[in-house]
């Protein structure tokens, strides 16, 4: 078979085309986007918190809608990232600039954020690695290496996990991002799984690729969403909002009179929350780690332990498995459409919790011998 004739791996609906809606969820969708709306309008027209700039609101209030639109699924993914791209030009646009608040920020400048997550280098990164991905698929490499695996592990499903976790701890050390090691094993995995199939449909010949063959296969909802969660993140970070919730977490909390424990628990949670509005771990770290640096600074915790402390929590930023939009690894294995949103949600709230407990018990034990809490 002509490789230009090789059946492209199933996209999700979400992240590509408009699916079929179920019955009954059309309304609870629309309940769910108003939700997101009404939270949006509440926190813009809400008196102004003092040490908060107006820009600043106005990123919270999308902050919060993203957050309600991505959890209910009341939006594609995709589709909801151009309008989180409107309603920042919109309303940063027509907000006064945080550094001269005598005049507009202006929607030129308030768009330029908006799509500065576009000029990242993770955002070319998973572009190169979602073309990795295609060429592996258009080149059967995905198929040959998915029947090395069965060969050497067999085809029990604990098993194959297994494999495939052993795979991507190696490639850890050769591979410096999980969305670009997911881009590669996706297209494997999904081998392991066909495996009937392409044993029908295997033609072991490598030919050069072809842009056609090439963008039929690529999820490009999975760049555009991380583009505008990078914006997304740069927004809440040059308009001091993600500084302001911070410190307002923490004076409610009284964080800067607990021990060095009791802050990293505060703050592991803290970020773990706030991950939700974020589309991977590289913008919520860039966002959010400078941020804990000032919390931890006014702390009264030793001077020597800051170091050691921002170093633990920058650990919170790979924590992002509760919603699929939250990383481009979990939008890369999403795209396979072999699971849904909740099955997601489901197994990550579980892993989540799992995560914070270990984070807890290392800061009580090992990394408390260490020195670093």
């Amino acid at each position: 078979m002509a490789n230009a004739d090789r059946v492209a791996p199933p996209t999700n609906p979400s992240l590509a085309s408009p699916a079929a809606a179920k019955p009954g969820t059309h309304s609870a969708k629309s309940w769910c986007l108003l939700a997101g709306a009404a939270a949006l309008v509440a926190i813009i027209f809400m008196p102004q918190p003092a040490g908060l700039s107006v820009a600043g609101q106005h990123m919270l209030g999308i902050f919060a809608f993203a957050i309600i639109v991505w959890v209910t699924e009341a939006i594609d993914y995709a589709a909801s990232s151009i309008i989180l791209m409107a309603l920042i030009a919109f309303l940063l646009g027509t907000a006064p600039d945080p550094v001269d608040p005598e005049r507009l920020l202006g929607t030129g400048a308030a768009l330029s954020s908006a799509l500065a997550g576009f000029t990242n280098s993770a955002v070319a990164l998973i572009a190169a690695s979602l073309v990795i991905a295609a060429a592996m698929s258009i080149t059967g490499l995905d198929k040959r290496v998915a029947f090395k695996v069965i060969s050497a592990i067999g085809t029990s499903p604990r098993r194959i996990l297994a494999g495939i976790i052993v795979v991507m701890a190696i490639l850890a050390f050769f591979i410096p991002t999980a969305s670009s090691r997911v881009a590669c094993l996706v297209p494997i995995l999904m081998g392991i799984i066909s495996v009937a199939a392409a044993a029908l449909l295997f033609v072991p010949n490598i030919g050069m690729l072809d842009w056609k063959q090439v963008q039929s296969r690529i999820p490009w909802g999975i760049l555009i969403q991380l583009g505008v969660g990078v914006g997304l993140g740069t927004g809440l970070l040059k308009t001091g909002a993600a500084g302001w919730l911070a410190t307002f977490v923490v004076n409610e909390f009284g964080v800067q009179h607990m021990s060095g424990f009791a802050i990293l628990a505060v703050l592991w949670l803290f970020m773990i929350v706030v991950h939700l509005g974020f589309s991977s771990g590289a913008a919520m770290a860039t966002t959010m780690i400078p941020v804990m640096i000032s919390v931890l600074q006014d702390s009264q915790i030793p001077t020597t332990k800051v170091a050691g402390m921002t170093m633990l929590l920058a650990f919170a930023t790979s924590i992002g498995w509760i919603l699929p939009i939250n990383g481009p690894q979990n939008m890369l294995a999403f795209g396979t459409d072999t699971f849904e949103a909740r099955d997601f949600i489901r197994v990550g709230l579980v892993m989540t919790v799992i995560a914070y407990v270990l984070l807890l018990v290392f800061a009580a034990t090992w990394w408390h011998w260490l020195g670093y809490v």
